[in-house]
């Protein structure tokens, strides 16, 4: 009997041939050689026999943007007294947009808690995401870095907060800012009774209180009720002197906009707002509110109609205000008849307001947005306002359109597809490159800060990142974390700001994403783009940041 010819499948031979030995010879060259290079071409096969992780050579992260950049013909160009101006304010303390980031050491990463000439250092046990509050806001993940506490800051600690719930430390306390946070005291974790007497004993405090000047209280998801009342304190506490306030979630997810049951709630419905009709709250009727809301004890929860009412009666107390960051649902209801409610943007002393979308915030969620006739009648109200929009999480393209409108004063916007912010049970598909193409369309002669953290984006980034750079004449600040096609892209980009006079960036960071699962030879790369072109753009006025983002 011969054998058959090596290089079948198994199950060609019959058991008799495989019981006396007539098997393919794979010791044979030719049969060697082509198992060899079936093993070799599965590389995850591959990478378990040889427990070695394939390094991706660094001449594969070759290639990137098809052509060398070039400005549009109408990009204005910089003049000397531009020049001049931006020396002088370089020279002033502005107050970054952005918080930076601390060392977990320093005090400055810490929540202050004082108690007469004694200071006490809460450390913030979740680490704080870079967005555009000055207090630190979008708490997402607890820190666990302290295994070996120090019990006589422990023990501080612990008698600063019993004070606090006491309500006889700080009455007579004098100070320009307050901030709470659920780092310091949750307040959705202890009992009705403790959360009332926080509540009161804080709006007593405000309203102590003669140059206040910041007031922080974030992240809470507090239900309808706790919520007002909070919003209540601060604008009828010291509604005339706070300046900055950032209350970004303080309200629980759904519960804005207060759908009443005379109204009906749809994208497109018309805005109708009268300048001479507008509601206007006596002194009499602010005074009645504090003493039922925040005076006597309240463990009922208000009705919807009634707590409506506090809420336009806290958003006409706030007549001060240069900065205000608060979720987009504060505004959105009536089609945006909520956002010409605020006294100080009616006054027009608002100059920063940043509003932060939540997936519960949707259009196709709410059925409510801030529509373009609101926009107008508000820009005519204050005409300096400011615009800084964050995103955290994906948004749908239908979605994206009815959000932003033409005459928005758009001045930042902050796109973060990484960190969710409450559950979201039907995400929406997201276009990376049509939102970013929609923005640039829209905004290209008022933006001037782009940060985007973009984490698998459905389309490649180079092209959009470039277009932001190339389109965007008065950008300052462009700032990228997420994944990069090629790393050509970024040292055509560089080669373009070293050649155009007329570009007004001044910091352009490009963090690339680390896989884990097919690590490439990005540190390589960034490196060599650093030493050419840090210390060139550096003369320019140009900080340029490059890194590892590891997850």
């Amino acid at each position: 009997m011969e054998p058959l010819p090596y290089g079948l499948p198994w199950s060609v031979y019959p058991k008799e041939y495989l019981r006396i030995g007539h098997y393919p010879n794979i010791y044979r060259d030719e049969a060697r050689g082509r198992l060899k290079g079936v093993i070799y071409a599965n590389t995850d096969y591959f990478q378990k026999k040889t427990l070695k992780v394939p390094l991706r050579k660094y001449h594969q992260l070759k290639g990137g943007l098809p052509k060398r950049l070039e400005l549009p013909w109408n990009h204005p160009p910089i003049t000397d007294e531009e020049e001049v101006l931006d020396r002088i304010m370089a020279c002033e303390i502005n107050e970054p947009l952005f918080k930076p980031d601390f060392s977990l050491f320093d005090k400055r990463y810490h929540i202050r808690l004082s108690s007469g000439r004694r200071s006490v250092y809460v450390p913030s046990l979740m680490p704080v995401l870079t967005m555009p509050s000055d207090a630190g806001n979008l708490v997402t993940l607890i820190h666990n870095s302290f295994t070996n506490p120090d019990y006589t800051f422990l023990k501080d600690t612990q008698q600063g907060l019993s004070m606090w719930f006491s309500g006889g430390s700080t009455g007579n306390i004098q100070v320009a800012s307050i901030f709470l946070n659920p780092c310091l005291v949750n307040l959705r974790f202890i009992t009705s009774e403790e959360r009332d007497s926080m509540i009161r004993h804080l709006a007593k405090t405000i309203k102590n209180q003669k140059n206040l000047e910041q007031f922080t209280f974030e992240n809470a998801f507090l239900n309808l009720t706790d919520a007002v009342r909070i919003v209540a304190a601060a604008a009828l506490g010291a509604g005339d002197t706070l300046e900055k306030v950032y209350m970004t979630n303080l309200f629980s997810p759904h519960a804005l906009p207060i759908e009443t049951d005379s109204e009906y709630f749809d994208v497109h419905n018309e805005f109708e707002y009268n300048a001479e009709n507008t509601l206007e709250y006596s002194e009499d009727t602010k005074s009645r509110f504090w003493k039922i809301v925040l005076e006597r004890p309240c463990f009922h929860e208000l009705t919807l109609s009634a707590a409506d009412r506090y809420f336009q009666i806290a958003l006409g107390s706030f007549t001060n205000l240069t900065t205000l960051m608060v979720n987009y649902n504060w505004f959105s209801k009536g089609n945006g008849l909520y956002l010409l409610r605020l006294e100080s943007l009616r006054n027009g002393k608002l100059r920063k307001l940043i509003l932060l979308l939540t997936p519960s915030e949707h259009p196709n969620i709410s059925r409510q947005i801030i529509c373009y006739k609101a926009w107008e009648e508000a820009l005519k109200l204050c005409p300096d306002l400011e615009l800084h929009f964050v995103l955290s999480q994906n948004v749908a393209h239908n979605d994206f359109t009815k959000l932003f409108v033409r005459n928005m004063p758009l001045v930042s916007i902050h796109l973060s597809s990484i960190y969710q912010i409450g559950e979201v049970s039907k995400p929406k598909t997201w276009f990376f490159s049509y939102s970013c193409r929609f923005l640039w369309s829209y905004f290209s002669q008022t933006l001037k800060m782009v940060r985007l953290e973009i984490w698998q984006p459905t389309t490649k980034v180079d092209l959009s990142m470039a277009h932001f750079i190339v389109k965007c004449p008065y950008l300052e600040v462009f700032v990228y974390r997420g994944h990069i096609d090629k790393v050509d892209s970024i040292h055509t980009i560089c080669r373009f700001l070293l050649r155009n006079k007329s570009i007004r960036l001044k910091t352009i960071g490009f963090y690339v994403a680390d896989d884990a699962c097919r690590p490439a030879g990005w540190s390589e790369a960034l490196n060599e783009v650093t030493m050419k072109y840090q210390t060139s753009l550096a003369l320019k006025g140009i900080y340029l940041h490059l890194g590892v983002w590891k997850f």
